[in-house]
């Protein structure tokens, strides 16, 4: 997996966390920190490739979806599994994304932009 396949990865799974939040009824804490943490992911995702943290921050917030699964939903719902499911992809995405420099190194290998 390519360094930008990855963050549109995360973007992705993010994007899918967040409108998870909106269509399944969730209590009001649950939606709130559901939603926002796809917010992050997909924040966190872009800026993967100009800030070299962001790539970590993507890692924690899939760690926070992970971990949020255990205590906001009922074991074996449907909406636990998809948390667990998306914690695990958004944690896997960051952490495969690298930070700029991959981004660089990918641009020069393919003859792209040099920054």
């Amino acid at each position: 997996m390519t360094p930008t396949t990855a963050r549109i990865f995360t973007a992705l799974m993010g994007a899918w966390v967040y409108l998870s939040a909106l269509a399944w009824s969730r209590s009001s804490t649950a939606f709130a920190l559901t939603a926002g943490c796809g917010l992050l992911a997909v924040l966190f995702s872009y800026l993967a490739g100009h800030v070299s943290w962001a790539h970590y921050a993507s890692v924690a917030v899939g760690a926070v979806v992970f971990l949020l699964s255990f205590s906001l939903y009922h074991w074996g719902s449907a909406a636990y599994w998809n948390s667990v499911i998306d914690g695990i992809a958004i944690a896997i995405g960051g952490l495969a994304s690298g930070g700029p420099e991959t981004l660089r190194q990918e641009r020069d290998f393919y003859g792209r932009i040099t920054a």
